[in-house]
């Protein structure tokens, strides 16, 4: 008996002392994008147990755990949270709206747009694969990108210009140059007027620096014309360059550095060989001469770019500042691209009913040629 009641005694012991180290956590859910309003029906579970709880009409909720405990808030479409309790009796959590769950917004002539509302036919490429590319043109970055987007090279030379077809040609003598939009502004694109000479066209989209632009969308059907009239009959290319966001000043610098060579080059005949293919009596063999000519017009040849930005800003004013520096030498002797560019976006609002902004990009190059 007396074993008994021991044994009992130190169970109660031992139940107390588990219940004596819980803790009640309470707190309130709000959302972050919708200045801070509370959150109902949010999920909030003891990670790695099945035990939670689940917010009240106030975002509200409350849930014994123990000090070494995390916390996981859920919730359909936003950025899932983990907290450590760390002992704390309070704990009050802002979640943010996942961006990935709610769909990709992509720019069109009117503005933006989920991409699931749209029923026309569109290509679009983001700032992830704008990165990826070690090409520093703009239609380098296009190139097997979108489908239904062609882009020849007739020229090898740096900075040359390259045929941009969407959804093929549609006219024998006029253009057939897609119409390119800045932010909202129509730039020229394809070549300059009589600059260009044995297929060697200079390329207006190369002097933009492709890391300063956010995303590329393409319009590809008729319902482009409806925005843009006539010049979209060969499709549009919108392009949205990058802005500053709400968050502490960033600076970033990036500098790539990389060289081309011919994959393969032609084999060429010496001296001896030239003269039998000729049909004609070589001179005395001491006095032949072999000479590679492809070596004395053809390089290996480097490429370099340098880049810095700032970006940054408050509730009211966001700024987005970059310069770039690229240079590209050809693997011809005597050709070379190079550029350098600076761009200023900044958006500042004066009141809820006054924004104002400003964009600006300028940008010189040098684009030698043979």
């Amino acid at each position: 008996m007396k074993k008994t009641i021991f044994l009992l005694l130190l169970i109660l012991v031992c139940v107390h002392g588990l219940n004596a180290q819980q803790i009640r956590v309470s707190g309130v859910v709000t959302s972050v994008d919708e200045g801070n309003i509370s959150l109902p029906g949010v999920t909030v579970m003891v990670q790695g147990t099945a035990r939670g709880t689940v917010t009240d009409i106030e975002g509200r909720y409350e849930i014994d755990v123990l000090p070494a405990d995390t916390l996981i808030f859920s919730f359909v479409g936003l950025v899932t949270q983990r907290v450590a309790v760390a002992g704390r009796s309070n704990i009050d959590v802002g979640l943010r709206a996942d961006v990935a769950q709610l769909g990709e917004f992509v720019v069109t002539g009117y503005g933006t747009e989920s991409r699931r509302l749209i029923s026309g036919s569109l290509g679009v490429v983001g700032e992830d694969a704008i990165r990826e590319s070690t090409l520093r043109t703009i239609d380098g970055v296009l190139q097997g990108r979108s489908a239904g987007v062609q882009i020849t090279q007739s020229s090898g030379t740096p900075g040359a210009a390259n045929a941009i077809r969407i959804r093929g040609s549609s006219s024998i003598t006029a253009g057939n140059q897609p119409l390119v939009v800045v932010d909202g502004i129509p730039v020229t694109s394809g070549h300059y007027g009589q600059v260009g000479f044995s297929g060697q066209r200079i390329d207006a989209l190369s002097d933009i620096n492709p890391n300063d632009i956010e995303s590329i969308t393409v319009l590809k059907d008729a319902s482009a014309a409806a925005i843009y009239g006539a010049r979209a009959t060969n499709g549009v290319i919108l392009i949205t360059t990058r802005r500053g966001r709400e968050q502490r000043t960033r600076l970033r610098f990036q500098s790539t550095y990389g060289v081309q060579d011919l994959e393969n080059r032609l084999e060429m005949l010496n001296a001896e060989q030239w003269h039998e293919l000729k049909g004609t009596t070589p001179p005395d063999p001491a006095q032949m001469v072999d000479n590679d000519w492809l070596s004395q017009v053809l390089r290996t040849a480097p490429q370099a770019n340098y880049e810095l930005s700032v970006n940054g800003g408050d509730a009211n004013t966001q700024f987005f500042v970059s310069g770039n520096y690229y240079k590209q030498e050809g693997i011809l002797l005597g050709t070379s691209f190079e550029r350098l560019s600076s761009r200023v976006n900044l958006d500042h609002t004066v009141n809820e009913n006054l924004d104002i902004g400003l964009n600006a990009g300028v940008s010189y190059s040098l684009n030698h040629r043979v």
